[in-house]
């Protein structure tokens, strides 16, 4: 018998077989395994597309994570056997679980799931002001207020009450022609403007202020 009439006498029997495989593998792995299929919908009965819902194996810890489809049915197939956890949840709802579903040989476990709306609370904030805040928009200085408990309870060497100005931004103590300076944004102290409960006090020669020598 050649070649040929054995590929011609056999040829019928080996695509049978062929054919049949894929179908003995797939009989194989369903009879080792189990298949969870469920079905998301809200409140009203509408059905809730792309909901997460991981399955999560009790014994083993191992999860898998499906989602709904455009019918809001999601289907978890070829799963070990054992006890598992089903979450499903949605943007805007109530996350929903059930547990101790337990997957057999073989077996097509149908759940359901309703989620429901969450419910969204609305606080309401007091802000209380302990002082009049006036906001003057033609203004872009910078500017710090001290308290009198602040300067009473900060330390000052000599008292001093211009060391206080460098507790606000970008001002410094610079060395000038004839002692210490204020340094502004770092300009020159000539070109501060100092005064004390409305009067003039700057030093008319150096143009710093009164006592920076």
């Amino acid at each position: 018998m050649d070649r040929f009439s054995v590929v011609k006498r056999f040829g019928p029997f080996l695509a049978a077989v062929a054919l049949a495989l894929p179908g003995c593998l797939a009989a194989q792995s369903a009879a080792t395994t189990g298949v969870i299929r469920g079905t998301v919908a809200d409140a009203s009965g509408a059905v809730v597309v792309g909901a997460p819902a991981p399955l999560r194996n009790v014994a083993t810890n191992v999860t898998r994570v499906v989602q709904s489809n455009e019918a809001g049915v999601f289907v978890a197939p070829l799963l070990p056997l054992g006890t598992y956890e089903v979450k499903v949840r949605a943007v805007g709802h109530r996350p929903v679980e059930q547990n101790g579903i337990s997957v057999t040989v073989g077996s097509i476990v149908a759940l359901s799931f309703k989620l429901e709306r969450a419910a969204t609370e609305l606080q309401a904030v007091t802000i209380s002001a302990t002082q009049d805040v006036r906001v003057d928009p033609s203004r872009t200085t910078v500017a710090a207020s001290l308290g009198a408990s602040s300067i009473k309870a900060l330390p000052n060497n000599g008292r001093n009450f211009l060391a206080l100005t460098t507790l606000t931004p970008n001002v410094a103590i610079a060395q000038g022609p004839d002692g210490d300076v204020l340094s502004i944004a770092g300009q020159r102290g000539i070109h501060n403007n100092v005064s004390v409960d409305g009067a003039d006090f700057n030093n008319p020669f150096f143009g710093e202020q009164r006592g920076g020598q």
